[in-house]
């Protein structure tokens, strides 16, 4: 299989193109968000709808429930599964890591060993809390460290369990053998632009019904500490519903936190082989489709 892969920060518009390009090349699209994987997170991850995908089939997309927590190597089994009868497939999203992880896999077998590290490092966590991992993640892998969402507890545990294991997450793509043929495009623009969108789909995502979203799904689940509420978009609003700020504030740490991330993830796409295109230059998704769909066939 050959992957077309698209990726860009939050609200780049990543989804549209990757229809686009689909509809040119009459591929299937691999979606590669974290957060879109979970059933019912439909507003707070700007999943995308079945008319904006114009028919085109989309895998790995609302696969689990918001009360299952949900791993690199979870997706990475998915995917391959879902898309394994496609010769070509537009894989698309924001997380970088799911591209990292399928692309270029890990020699990282888990077993006995990895249960036992992972033991360990969940009873410092209970002990001492998040700071002392982020201390050790540090110490271990300062490059993960500075990329990685800290607040993720579950990923920083994962990547302390490599860097235990005597690798690091970080160690960059060409030590890894490449297990699928691909080329990357990353869609960017001007940070300023970046952050006034994203500001803009918070709005949106407010008005659209964002606050009886995540009140539905901890009613449905019971899922309030689960990986999924730790979302951004989420757990700003789960602060809000547990009485410890005002929806006011849950809207300003929700695009505070966005703009962190849409920095975290650019920083993240460089370290991948890719090529970046300027949405702005274009003028437009379907110019941005017609190049990439002209650029991969070449």
């Amino acid at each position: 299989m050959k992957i077309l892969g698209i990726l860009g920060p939050t609200g780049v518009g990543k989804s549209a193109t990757a229809v686009e390009v689909a509809k040119r090349l009459n591929l299937e699209i691999l979606s590669a968000d974290s957060m879109q994987v979970y059933k019912d997170m439909n507003i707070g991850t700007a999943k995308v709808t079945k008319e904006e995908m114009q028919g085109i089939p989309h895998h790995m997309i609302d696969v689990v429930t918001p009360d299952v927590d949900f791993s690199a190597q979870d997706y990475c089994d998915g995917a391959v599964r879902s898309v394994a009868h496609l010769e070509n497939v537009v894989m698309a999203g924001g997380t970088g890591f799911y591209f990292d992880c399928l692309i270029y896999p890990l020699d990282f077998a888990g077993g006995e060993q990895t249960a036992e590290i992972r033991r360990e490092l969940q009873t410092i966590y209970r002990q001492f809390g998040r700071e002392k991992l982020w201390q050790m993640l540090s110490e271990m892998d300062y490059e993960t460290f500075e990329t990685i969402d800290r607040n993720n507890i579950k990923r920083v545990i994962r990547a302390l369990e490599i860097a235990m294991s005597g690798q690091k997450k970080s160690q960059g793509q060409g030590k890894r053998k490449c297990a699928f043929d691909h080329k990357l495009y990353v869609l960017t623009a001007d940070r300023q632009f970046l952050y006034e969108n994203s500001d803009r789909r918070v709005d949106k995502m407010v008005r659209d019904g964002l606050v009886d979203e995540v009140a539905g799904i901890l009613r449905k689940y019971n899922c309030r500490n689960s990986t999924s509420m730790q979302a951004i978009g989420y757990k700003e609003i789960v602060s809000f519903l547990d009485g410890k700020c005002s929806l006011s504030e849950a809207i300003e740490r929700l695009k505070i936190n966005t703009r962190h991330y849409i920095k975290r993830q650019l920083t993240y796409f460089k370290r991948l082989d890719a090529q970046w295109i300027d949405v702005q230059t274009f003028g437009g998704v379907e110019k941005v489709a017609d190049f990439i769909a002209c650029d991969y066939t070449m």
